[in-house]
């Protein structure tokens, strides 16, 4: 997105903000190659999959549109529909149109789904205590929300992406 405002920032990282940078890479790559692994080796389930059954179970009535789903995980809307084909194919989700317009396409979890979710998240939570929290102490936690927290809202300020698409 090339707006006046971008255009004014240096096109150069600094040395301590190229080292965030980097460090941040490196650990979302990781963690998330490490989590997909996990989830594969002890579940049904990709970390795709896992995504969209968390979504679900926090959901208001467990059941989400195809475009609040892809907002709530970070995915394009084809990328949230094509996976809950896959995932509704496997059964562990289902769709059906929503009434109230005729347009949308509502989504949720089968028993199937919310058994392989309920079935996968202990050891998906341990790993990320492992993986993620393990060394970090107690004092550094709210930093570390607080600076994540902001860059996501700099992120919902700023990218227009997919933001307000209806279903």
């Amino acid at each position: 997105m090339a707006t006046s405002h971008h255009r004014r920032l240096k096109a150069e990282l600094d040395p301590e903000q190229l080292r965030v940078w980097l460090a941040y890479m490196r650990v979302n790559l990781q963690l998330t190659y490490e989590m997909n692994h996990q989830l594969l080796a002890e579940s049904e389930l990709s970390l795709s999959d896992y995504h969209v059954l968390s979504k679900l179970h926090q959901a208001p009535d467990q059941r989400l549109r195809i475009a609040p789903l892809a907002r709530e995980i970070g995915w394009e809307r084809s990328r949230a529909s094509h996976q809950v084909r896959r995932m509704t194919q496997r059964g562990l989700t289902t769709t059906k149109p929503v009434t109230s317009d005729g347009r949308g396409t509502e989504v949720t979890a089968t028993t199937r789904g919310k058994a392989a979710f309920r079935d996968a998240r202990p050891g998906h939570v341990e790993l990320v205590q492992e993986l993620f929290f393990h060394g970090l102490s107690q004092d550094a936690l709210g930093p570390l929300a607080e600076a994540l927290e902001h860059v996501y809202a700099n992120l919902a300020e700023r990218c227009s992406g997919y933001r307000g698409a209806e279903d």
